[in-house]
């Protein structure tokens, strides 16, 4: 038997895995200042990339300051969230536009800080992969935003509210939180999404 055939063996193939682990579809957030972007504690980093920019250090902003669910930084009208509750008799609550921030989380003060003319308003607008594209040169934020995509989520705002993410949505932003943690230098993500048929349709088929 030559060298390529013993190692093509089911046995020598499952000694390369390491590791096998499970994300389920648990929501991530219950509200929309959870994000895909705090959830794999990127945003920390980015927080923090903010807070060592010279105007920041002028004006002693600390990485708090660029935080939407915290006081100095983010717009008090719609406490960080971008969006205003209306509460309405016998209908369903809807949410419109902050109109101080303009849906943009943050004071004006805050979004006047511009990394490569960008603020951090800016960056929550961003999908996952121009996130990635745009912090290349910051190995940690770059590495965890291209598992995003790498996992199909390229797509998804990096402040897009966590509620309104899919099971499968949920389940792909799982494994780089899980690569972090078990600190995997070589992966290669699974995804197995269950589907639930309809009831009506799994009633018509009894």
């Amino acid at each position: 038997m030559s060298q390529n055939a013993a190692t093509s063996t089911p046995e020598a193939r499952s000694s390369q895995i390491a590791a096998i682990y499970e994300v389920d579809q648990l929501p991530i957030g219950k509200t929309s200042r959870s994000t895909p972007g705090t959830y794999v504690k990127v945003f920390d980093e980015i927080r923090n990339l903010y807070a060592q920019l010279p105007v920041s250090r002028v004006r002693g902003y600390s990485a708090s300051r660029f935080s939407f669910n915290a006081e100095g930084g983010r717009c008090e009208t719609c406490k960080g969230q971008g969006v205003i509750k209306l509460e309405m008799n016998f209908l369903p609550s809807s949410y419109v536009p902050c109109e101080d921030c303009r849906g943009r989380r943050y004071n004006p003060q805050t979004l006047e800080v511009l990394y490569n003319e960008t603020s951090i308003g800016d960056v929550m607008e961003m999908t996952i992969e121009e996130g990635a594209q745009f912090f290349s040169a910051h190995p940690k934020i770059a590495r965890t935003l291209s598992l995003l995509v790498d996992t199909g989520l390229g797509y998804l705002k990096l402040g897009q509210p966590s509620p309104t993410l899919s099971g499968g949505e949920v389940v792909a932003c799982g494994t780089p939180e899980q690569v972090a943690k078990n600190r995997v230098s070589r992966t290669a993500p699974f995804l197995r999404r269950v589907l639930k048929a309809p009831r009506q349709q799994t009633a018509r088929s009894s």
